[in-house]
């Protein structure tokens, strides 16, 4: 008697594992990048196929998620020991040690897509660009970003994705551009995620509401939901972490208790968080502490981001170390204002970051 509020057992069995979910979003019309047919487990054939994928190449587990059991192989002599380490880091966090070779799409960007289903039919509410992220976890995302046009293009293949598999509820199809503007599909991830604030604020759709209603039994077409949904001005969304970064610009946990917690607000602010003046935060979880979404509903990219900057000072937190720093050198940084970012980016900023002085940004 119980109805589980998300896609059916059949449908996450598909996307739970990247091989299959590979397989049936080619079948469904996505663009795939070239890999491995299936699982490898030899290392010899593993640097055959890679040599006729071309280098570099990614090693993943199948199971896998958050990064986890991920590792690029540039040449051949490497291959033994990364499928190794990538065999038991799967093994261990999933007790799945199949994993499955691709190619390594270098300076790529990460674009995602918003997408509901009913069972039978679904629909998409556009992208997230969300390329700034460290061991693939990100830290901030905005939306949109893409032209109409290929947002029609894409928007309409993932659309045809979650109907080949009867998807219900919620779901993420996440995608890699290259330098020359081709997309490959990454993975669905059959939640709700961290940043789906950023198209509740450009949308204007409660997509947890509306998830509810869609588990209740009611269809799309009862919640009046159709093609085409058109974003409103622009939105940003920062990770507010309780940590610390060392001096190579690595993140390590910050303990304590928060003495002083005011979250910044006014219009087109949103604040969600966990936090409160005693709280202390749980070692073994998550160190994310609050997300700071800011929508400029009639403005463009540039106002966002002075936007998400300004809360950012506004915001008041004392007796926890949190990375609200980094966050504000990244919305000062030129890169990230021209939009010229890829998957790599923050990787080669953060010792630099990490090192900056208490001056105050311009």
């Amino acid at each position: 008697g119980i109805t589980f509020i998300g896609p059916s057992p059949e449908a996450l069995r598909i996307l739970g594992d990247k091989i299959t979910a590979r397989e049936a979003m080619s079948r469904a019309g996505l663009p795939i990048a070239k890999g491995s047919p299936g699982s490898i487990s030899d290392p010899e054939e593993a640097s055959q196929i890679a040599d006729e994928i071309g280098f570099p190449v990614i090693i993943k587990a199948a199971a896998g998620g958050g990064g986890i059991g991920m590792q690029v192989v540039n040449s051949a002599d490497e291959f033994e020991s990364a499928l190794k380490l990538c065999q038991g880091r799967a093994r261990s966090a999933f007790g799945d040690d199949r994993v499955f070779l691709e190619k390594f799409i270098e300076g790529a960007q990460h674009i995602e897509f918003q997408v509901l289903g009913d069972g039978t039919d679904a629909i998409h509410f556009g992208e997230r660009f969300c390329s700034i992220q460290r061991r693939h976890q990100k830290i901030l995302e905005e939306g949109p970003w893409l032209s109409e046009e290929v947002r029609a293009d894409i928007g309409s293949r993932v659309v045809e994705g979650a109907k080949a598999v009867g998807y219900k509820g919620l779901a993420t199809f996440e995608f890699l551009r290259d330098a020359q503007d081709e997309f490959y599909f990454l993975e669905v991830n059959p939640r709700v995620q961290v940043e789906h604030t950023v198209t509740e604020m450009v949308t204007g759709i409660d997509l947890v509401t509306t998830q509810l209603a869609l588990a209740q039994g009611a269809s799309l077409t009862e919640l009046g939901l159709a093609q085409p949904v058109t974003p409103r001005g622009q939105a940003i969304q920062v990770r507010i972490n309780a940590e610390t970064l060392d001096a190579s610009g690595q993140p390590h946990p910050s303990t304590g208790m928060l003495s002083a917690f005011e979250p910044p607000n006014g219009p087109g602010v949103r604040v969600d968080t966990c936090g409160y003046v005693g709280y202390r935060p749980n070692p073994r979880f998550d160190s994310l502490l609050a997300k700071l979404i800011v929508h400029a509903p009639h403005g463009t990219y540039a106002q966002a981001l002075a936007q998400t900057y300004r809360a950012l000072c506004e915001f008041r937190i004392e007796g926890l170390a949190t990375n609200r720093r980094l966050l504000q050198d990244l919305l000062c940084d030129d890169a990230v204002r021209a939009n010229a970012v890829h998957t790599q980016f923050l990787d080669g900023k953060l010792a630099d970051l990490a090192n900056t002085n208490g001056d105050a940004h311009p």
